[in-house]
């Protein structure tokens, strides 16, 4: 029953269709000038290497969660409980504004079958504010039991807003690293031919089944996943610039030098490989996260005809 619901709600065109048009207008406002799309960085979690959002949610969540088991324990109404609840609430709320304008911020760049089942989370939620606000203006006022029978409201309206947002990330793949199940290669294997590889034009070679993505520079090569880790779309139609890759898709920006996150909606990099040339041909194996080190090594050598330099892996774009 519950994924009839689901699948209805996820190709519900007028539903859709008004998700759209605010998804249009909440993109512009986010990308309007430098200023905004830092802040956007912020909200996405570029800083972070994960999403903003979930981990913000746990604080009305929690918050509210509290309050309600203090109104069960405290069936007398102490001034100590009303405080406590009262005090609970009122994180929760302060909580749920940056709680929203993360989730915001996501939502701006989802397919059109997440867009429509976001738009109602966020719609629940609302609501969700709406009950706990009120609940608290009750408190204040001196109507305690009022106030506790909108909580319950209030957290129910939040626990189905929650049940959906899990089915947006679990079900649909929102804001899921498009790498996680990228194979590891811990050996230099050959991709290509040094030769085959054009100079300033992004090239898709293929890596144990896997496509990845080369970059020749002069004589520095970079490779990176050609799978974006937003959203699954293909790199090798975006575009370089100064360094930065730039996704074609939701405009991800990563640097090719190692696969981290420039500018959002990505907060994650993309898998990098170290990479090095023998005998004429490109070889990759998985970089880890001190390969670093070992890349600066590759880089001294990168003039000469035997060894490069570089980044990559990858997984075919995943649809969710």
């Amino acid at each position: 029953m519950f994924q009839r619901l689901l699948f209805g709600l996820s190709h519900q065109k007028r539903i859709d269709g008004f998700a759209r048009t605010w998804q249009t207008r909440a993109h512009r406002l986010l990308t309007a000038n430098p200023g905004a799309k830092r802040a956007k960085d912020a909200l996405n979690g570029t800083w972070l290497g994960h999403p903003l959002h979930p981990a913000l949610t746990d604080v009305p969540i929690g918050a509210w969660t509290a309050a309600l088991v203090v109104d069960l324990l405290d069936r007398r109404g102490t001034r100590a409980g009303r405080f406590a609840s009262s005090v609970a609430l009122g994180t929760g709320l302060a909580g749920a504004g940056l709680a929203a304008l993360s989730g915001l911020a996501d939502w701006s760049d989802v397919n059109r079958r997440q867009r429509p089942v976001g738009l109602v989370h966020a719609l629940l939620n609302v609501a969700a504010v709406g009950a706990f606000g009120g609940s608290l203006w009750l408190r204040l006022r001196g109507s305690h039991s009022a106030g506790k029978a909108l909580a319950v409201g209030g957290y129910t309206l939040a626990s189905a807003g929650a049940f959906l947002g899990g089915h947006l990330v679990y079900t649909l793949g929102t804001q899921v690293d498009r790498n996680a199940w990228a194979r590891e290669v811990d050996e230099f294997t050959p991709v290509m031919e040094q030769s085959d590889l054009p100079a300033g034009v992004l090239t898709r070679a293929t890596l144990r089944g896997e496509p990845v993505l080369l970059y020749r520079e002069g004589e520095r090569i970079f490779a990176l996943a050609d799978t974006c880790a937003h959203a699954g779309c293909s790199l090798v139609s975006g575009r370089v610039e100064g360094g930065v890759l730039t996704c074609p898709c939701h405009g991800s920006a990563y640097r090719l030098d190692d696969g981290a996150v420039v500018h959002g909606p990505s907060p994650y990099p993309q898998p990098s490989f170290e990479l090095r040339v023998r005998d004429g041909q490109i070889e990759l194996r998985l970089a880890s996260p001190g390969g670093r080190k070992r890349r600066a090594a590759f880089a001294e050598a990168a003039a000469s005809p035997a060894a490069g330099y570089g980044s990559a892996s990858s997984l075919e774009p995943v649809q969710p």
